[in-house]
């Protein structure tokens, strides 16, 4: 028997065979563990017996024991964090130092979403800010441009700074949910608790969020998106990052050139201080799908190796290939590097 459904409905292929008649025994991987343990981990941040401070101090301690994995002989982890470190652009960056970063963003992460359980989202707004000439680049989008589009990448932090755009500008994030119908009860009720306006992509027609992106984009909303998706399909657009062939999303390029609209790549950090801090790019305008989708590619390379902790796409299937393969040949350039 086989059951299929298209992507938009939240649902994947599977088989089975009636001969056997044995249910097929499941890897243990990071997607099992992510669906077992997101839910407890949210339940726990809900749970108001345990003091705040306490929950913050098993956060610290999870990232201090965490760290320890990176002396444990896993070729995969360690293989990662080589190759972003030989790609990053501040030279200084080490293996183990970007791997200790990345535990050390996931750990702000989580005790910020713990303030936002218990006190709400005014508990969490002053420790979101924005990096120099970013508030400008996205005001100019909503009222010099009337409208126009974020591109940026998966993130320790990204949701959360949206609390803060959300607050200064007229703003709709495009959402893909997670398969899991109860993961995406949680995120969805973490979504609204944010205040945030959006479109959930997984479970809605394409026409339907064809005609959501363009009633945002008549608002003069600025519409966000993650687009660090390396999938071959009908409406990517095929783009160079790190040098090596990627196929992306073609969305943001084909509404930016049809209306004339700009596009600007951006993505939250976790400061050395420990605070959220929204960083984007220039403004980038083109008549051409294909410039377009390079432009911000390029853009969304120079956040990643600039700020490699804060990218979740480093140990992804889809990405860590790409990675080792520029890594071979590394170095490589980057226009305007960050410092």
């Amino acid at each position: 028997m086989a059951v299929t459904a298209e992507l938009d409905s939240g649902e994947v292929e599977g088989k089975s065979d009636p001969g056997k008649g044995k249910r097929k025994r499941k890897r243990l991987g990071g997607k099992t563990l992510r669906d077992a343990f997101v839910p407890a981990i949210f339940r726990f941040a809900r749970s108001r017996r345990l003091p705040e401070s306490f929950v913050a101090w098993a956060v610290r301690g999870l990232v201090q024991m965490g760290a320890l994995a990176h002396h444990v002989p896993l070729e995969t982890l360690r293989s990662s964090t080589r190759n972003m470190a030989s790609l990053a652009l501040r030279p200084g960056d080490q293996p183990y130092e970007i791997f200790r970063g990345f535990l050390e963003a996931a750990g702000v992460a989580a005790t910020t979403y713990l303030r936002l359980e218990r006190g709400g989202v005014e508990a969490i707004l002053p420790r979101i800010g924005y990096s120099p000439g970013s508030f400008e680049n996205l005001s100019a989008i909503t009222s010099k441009h009337g409208g126009g589009f974020m591109v940026v990448p998966h993130s320790h932090v990204g949701v959360l700074a949206l609390a803060k755009i959300t607050r200064d500008l007229p703003f709709t994030l495009l959402y893909r949910g997670p398969p899991d119908a109860h993961r995406d009860r949680i995120q969805r009720r973490f979504l609204e608790g944010l205040g945030l306006r959006f479109v959930e992509v997984r479970r809605m027609a394409p026409t339907q969020v064809a005609r959501e992106i363009v009633q945002a984009l008549r608002r003069g909303d600025l519409v966000a998106g993650a687009t660090d998706i390396n999938r071959r399909n009908e409406g990517s657009i095929p783009a160079k990052i790190f040098g090596e062939d990627v196929d992306l999303p073609g969305w943001p390029a084909r509404y930016a050139a049809k209306r004339g609209l700009p596009v600007s790549a951006g993505t939250a950090i976790v400061s050395p201080a420990g605070r959220i801090v929204l960083h984007t790019e220039p403004l980038q305008f083109h008549d051409d799908a294909a410039a377009s989708t390079q432009a911000w590619a390029t853009a969304l390379e120079r956040i990643v190796r600039g700020w490699p902790t804060d990218w979740l796409g480093m140990f992804e299937k889809r990405w860590r290939p790409v990675i080792a393969r520029a890594a071979a040949r590394a170095p490589i350039s980057v226009p305007d590097c960050i410092p």
